[in-house]
């Protein structure tokens, strides 16, 4: 429905509708089931029982409550699953084609389309080692590479990048493209062929209408592909940066709040807390980040004995924005109290310890109550702390 987790959600229900009626023990045709497949809602199975017992089972898999309706193709020397078409030949190997619908249109991307050059290079050697990959005979390939290059060539494509792309799938060795070598699930060739010959005995019974399978090295075989980036990966990033965890003192983990550095003049100005009050000291606040001393782009409560509060935000460190507190405050001892004009043009800290507190800058308290992560974009470092 063009939804990220849809995929995930009809696997599960698909999945709960397998456990209550393939794997159902009422049903006893499900043992003439020999090997059974399933993308999301598409199913492809191997019956050993007779054509009616087949319709059988089928009309009872469309018995059910869960609103699935099966529509099937049954056929005994080929079938079209997904984009391959499966066929037997008469010494009874498997053989895979691609499988186009009827109703299928030219829908490669232009090549006039507003994506990056890159991603219009690439798309001609995806869809030919995507040929040569599903196509075991040469022949085959063939024959669907002269179908590709001419939808190629409709979408404006140029005729020298189809045709390094075709020249390089063709030189590709076949059996390449059939295991997958991304770290951590490294898989090689002698594997792959083992678990065919082992997953050979499923297939190696008579099965209605075709002979049993002789060689398992030339069955094909798909071992997944390795993720591949969107255009979504290209255009949009995060550039959310979390916030680091930090330890100090003998604490055993994490821990929040605004703390002295232990090695500088303003730690004895530095509050050690990892709360803070509002103006009534009724509401109580946690400090959500770490914040010392050399901390920037912060915001800052400063306090006097009369706990009165005063708000700021610094862009540079928490230790330079204090001592130029404290320089104002050491400043204002020279003012006389009587001139109003003077007092008034002062700071609101110098000013109120100018007034109330006898110009002692030692009584003044700090602490770091938030802070700003601006990421790689940065911006506006101001807005964002006026913001905060």
């Amino acid at each position: 429905m063009g939804v990220a987790f849809t995929p995930l959600y009809a696997n599960l229900f698909m999945g709960s509708w397998e456990h209550d009626f393939i794997q159902s023990s009422d049903s006893t045709s499900s043992g003439l089931v020999l090997s059974y497949m399933r993308f999301i809602d598409d199913i492809l199975f191997i019956w050993q029982g007779s054509h009616s017992n087949l319709v059988d089972y089928l009309d009872y898999l469309n018995n059910n409550d869960r609103n699935i309706r099966l529509t099937h193709t049954i056929r005994q020397d080929s079938i079209d699953f997904l984009d391959l078409k499966i066929s037997i030949d008469e010494l009874g190997n498997l053989h895979t084609d691609v499988f186009r619908k009827t109703t299928s249109t030219n829908a490669l991307l232009h090549a006039k389309s507003a994506h990056p050059s890159h991603v219009i290079r690439a798309i001609p050697i995806g869809q030919f080692l995507r040929m040569r990959r599903i196509c075991d005979q040469d022949d085959v390939f063939e024959k669907q590479a002269q179908d590709l290059t001419s939808r190629f060539l409709q979408r404006g494509y140029q005729r020298d990048n189809i045709h390094r792309a075709y020249s390089r799938a063709k030189s590709t060795n076949r059996s390449s493209l059939l295991t997958s070598k991304k770290k951590g699930n490294r898989t090689n060739d002698g594997q792959v062929v083992g678990d065919v010959e082992y997953n050979q005995q499923t297939l190696a019974y008579p099965v209605t209408g075709s002979v049993i399978i002789k060689n398992p090295h030339q069955t094909a075989v798909y071992c997944g592909q390795t993720w591949k980036k969107t255009l979504q990966d290209f255009l949009v990033h995060s550039h959310y940066v979390p916030p680091t965890l930090h330890y100090f003192g003998e604490s055993r983990g994490p821990k929040w709040g605004s703390v002295s550095c232990g090695s500088c003049k303003v730690c004895k100005h530095i509050v050690r807390t990892n709360v803070f009050h509002d103006s009534t000291q009724k509401r109580e606040f946690k400090i959500l980040h770490y914040i010392n001393c050399w901390t920037s782009m912060v915001i800052y409560m400063a306090t006097c004995p009369c706990n009165l509060t005063y708000v700021g935000m610094t862009t540079r460190e928490l230790r330079v924005r204090t001592l130029e507190h404290v320089r104002d405050i050491k400043a204002a001892e020279k003012i006389n109290l009587d001139d109003r004009d003077t007092i008034l043009k002062l700071k609101p800290l110098a000013r109120l310890f100018r007034q109330f507190h006898n110009n002692q800058s030692h009584l003044l308290r700090v602490r770091g109550i938030d802070r700003l992560y601006p990421g790689n974009r940065r911006g506006d470092i101001s807005t964002k702390l006026a913001q905060k």
